[in-house]
């Protein structure tokens, strides 16, 4: 840990200048990291309704016996 008191006014200020624009920046990273990261839950939640909807449309074709269980060469 650094001995502030020993650090004369000119040498405080650049530190807090320094540390104020390494906080902002970590800040911004932060909250583009989470901006990401409800952009890509978002994005899952959409892909796992688009599965369970063709799942259960699969399902409704298997049930009513128009789908055939082998599976097909081509997909």
């Amino acid at each position: 840990m650094a001995e502030f008191h020993l650090w004369d006014r000119t040498v405080l200020e650049r530190f807090a200048a320094e540390a104020s624009d390494r906080l902002r920046e970590q800040r911004e990273q932060i909250t583009d990291t989470l901006a990401e990261q409800a952009r890509l839950h978002a994005e899952i939640e959409v892909l796992r309704a688009d599965l369970r909807a063709a799942m259960d449309a699969y399902r409704a074709l298997v049930t009513r016996g128009e789908v055939s269980r082998q599976p097909s060469a081509s997909p």
